[in-house]
């Protein structure tokens, strides 16, 4: 590719935190590009350094990972203005994740969702992991789409099968994240009735350190590593002869990538892998048996125990199409891709840096600018200057509109003192955030003693109801904060208030406001309903007060997903 040649700078924006993630898809690959393409100027740079505004204008490509950053919407804004292309990657499905996952919560925040969306829509191209990710965002998203495997960052040990099983022990393993948790649940019944069928087998496990106490098995039967750095996560492989990849059909398992195979395999263990989605391009090119039961996963390990023979041919098999075909240093995919998405010309922009990989971890930036816009205004304001204050937010938001905390401070902070001049203005802002219903409910807290209140509500509930269940539950606290205070001042709300009962059907708080509006309004029948709901939730929670204080709703949430996969 005669672009290789040429002096180009390519800017990452990356998470330099030495995590899988970060190796597999960041620092790994751009390693490897650089040596591909000798002449460019790979940079890295630390997602949080100030000193990525800088580089991230000056690019020819800019490639952001996973990002939330709402500070590169004028940046991406700009390259495009200035023909320079910016291409976004997400690697994991942050619509559905696992209650067990570290990032749970962070992917529980609507508005997080929302500026990944819109990122990717701002983007020229989202680049994925995997079929499973393609089909998700295909179905969601109108961008291109380029699927980038991961792969291997170094070429495997030599493989030393003759080593394996010689203390006469038969050593089974799986390993994973607390993302996992439910998989590995799913078939401990599994794990339990061959440790009883097979004497010699020792199940070898690695991760959080909840994952013995989760398992319950024989602690003489199974030994526990502690989760460590990738270097460990990797030689644990090489005791174990067998490595266990079961996967919980479900959407989030669906978009994960197939790189625990091509680490098992890696290592001189035998893949023995859940017959989904993620998977297949792996079995197909190895012609390796799936699972997709506990009877069809308990055969397959009783058949390489009792066929040595067999499992040694089928691990070298692995082995081999991961050494010939899943080494980043074999790939040219991502040097082609990105040279699809280059100018005509090197820009020389940035040509003070090396050509080469380059790494920028520089200056953290603790906040957003428009987090520190506002915290400069309210300084303003307390130093007198509460016009200035204003202005300087206001030019703040016109500098990046996709910024949406930025504009509710600025409502919340100045627009609402003027409740008839607020609507106006909170129906143009809105236009940046459409699916952002906390502009309407500002819109409804400056419609406090207006005559349309009530169809108003009746008009939001409506709106509310088209949306997926996550959103109606995120927003649940919002729209109880604006709806409570209006409805025990108004009782003509009390329609709207049972309107949202069907959506918050356990928040008590609403049930017995509503159930007050209605007595006020006269209508005890419908009250009583109220208030026979309320005393059998209030007598519940005494009963299981208890209980719920020594429980997680994580604890209740891994199990559950785990015993239906059990169950199915």
């Amino acid at each position: 590719m005669q672009k290789a040649q040429e002096q180009y700078s390519i800017v990452q924006t990356v998470q330099l935190d030495g995590g899988g993630d970060s190796h597999y898809r960041m620092e790994w690959p751009a390693k490897h590009l650089a040596k591909q393409a000798p002449a460019w100027r790979v940079i890295n740079v630390d997602a949080h350094a100030l000193e990525r505004f800088s580089l991230c204008e000056k690019a020819d490509l800019l490639v952001i990972y996973q990002s939330n950053d709402v500070d590169l919407f004028p940046i991406i804004r700009r390259r495009r203005q200035a023909g320079k292309k910016t291409l976004i990657e997400f690697n994991d499905n942050f619509y559905d994740p696992p209650a067990s996952s570290p990032v749970f919560q962070k992917w529980s925040s609507f508005q997080i969702r929302e500026i990944y969306r819109k990122l990717i829509e701002n983007c020229d191209a989202l680049i994925v992991t995997g079929e499973g990710l393609n089909q998700l965002f295909a179905g969601k998203l109108d961008v291109p789409i380029h699927i980038l495997p991961n792969q291997l960052a170094l070429s495997p040990e030599p493989l030393k099968l003759a080593k394996r099983g010689a203390d006469g022990k038969f050593h089974v393993g799986w390993a994973g994240s607390g993302g996992h948790f439910p998989d590995i649940l799913s078939i401990v019944p599994v794990i339990r009735k061959l440790m009883d069928a097979i004497p010699q087998l020792t199940f070898h496990v690695m991760g959080n350190e909840a994952i013995p106490y989760m398992l319950k098995l024989p602690p003489e039967r199974m030994t526990y590593t502690p989760w460590g750095t990738v270097g460990e996560y990797l030689r644990f492989w090489h005791k174990v002869q067998i490595g266990l990849a079961p996967l919980i059909d479900n959407p989030y398992n669906r978009c994960r990538s197939d790189i625990k195979a091509v680490e098992m395999a890696a290592g001189g263990a035998l893949p023995l892998l859940a017959g989904l989605l993620p998977y297949q391009n792996f079995l197909n090119a190895t012609g390796l048996k799936s699972f997709s039961s506990r009877e069809e996963l308990y055969s397959l390990v009783e058949s390489y125990w009792k066929n040595g023979d067999a499992l040694k041919e089928q691990v070298t098999k692995c082995y081999n199409y991961v050494c010939d075909s899943r080494l980043g240093s074999k790939d040219l995919s991502r040097l082609l891709l990105y040279g699809q998405y280059l100018p005509p010309n090197p820009l020389h922009e940035l040509a003070s840096f090396n050509t080469g990989y380059n790494e920028v971890h520089g200056t953290r930036q603790k906040d957003s600018k428009g987090k520190l816009a506002f915290l400069a205004a309210e300084q303003a304001i307390q130093n007198g200057d509460e016009s200035g204050a204003k202005v300087a937010l206001e030019l703040a938001l016109e500098e990046n509109p996709e910024d949406a905390n930025l504009a509710i401070e600025l409502i919340k902070k100045f627009w609402l003192k003027d409740p008839s001049q607020a609507i106006r203005r909170i129906a143009e802002v809105k236009k940046h955030h459409p699916r952002d219903l906390r502009f309407d409910l500002l819109i409804l807290a400056a419609l406090t003693a207006s005559d349309s209140l009530p169809d108003e509500w009746q008009s939001f509930i409506s709106r509310l109801k088209q949306f997926e269940n996550f959103a109606q539950t995120h927003y649940r606290q919002a729209v109880l904060k604006i709806f409570l205070p209006q409805l025990k001042e108004q009782h003509r709300l009390a329609d709207a208030g049972v309107e949202l009962l069907l959506l918050y059907p356990r928040s008590l708080d609403l049930r017995l406001a509503v159930g007050e509006a209605l007595i006020a309004r006269g209508d005890d029948l419908s009250a009583l309903e109220q208030f026979e709901a309320l005393v059998a939730e209030y007598e519940a929670l005494e009963e299981n007060h208890e209980f719920l204080g020594a429980v997680t709703s994580v604890y209740l949430r891994t199990w559950r997903d785990a015993l239906y996969a059990r169950c199915k």
